[in-house]
């Protein structure tokens, strides 16, 4: 698992996930707001990146490099 953690520099949403990880039926999107910090987590299910809140807004994402590479920044002094 990496320690460093990143902060959201762009809002964007994610699908409504159940307990299992699976999209709810009701296609309901859950916005991930600038400033909200996760770390990295190592292993993934359905995307290439899986992102452990670090607050309490969320367990956990999954979102795609692109996604990632376009929406986070490293914390400073974490690196």
């Amino acid at each position: 698992m990496d320690d460093t953690r990143y902060r959201c520099i762009g809002e964007f949403s994610v699908p409504l996930c159940d307990s299992d990880g699976y999209p709810v039926e009701s296609g309901e999107m859950v916005p991930v707001e600038v400033g909200e910090t996760f770390y990295r987590s190592g292993g993934t299910w359905m995307n290439d990146v899986r992102l452990e809140c670090v607050g309490d807004t969320y367990g956990w994402l999954e979102i795609d490099s692109r996604t990632f590479e376009e929406n986070f920044e490293v914390v400073k002094g974490e690196e």
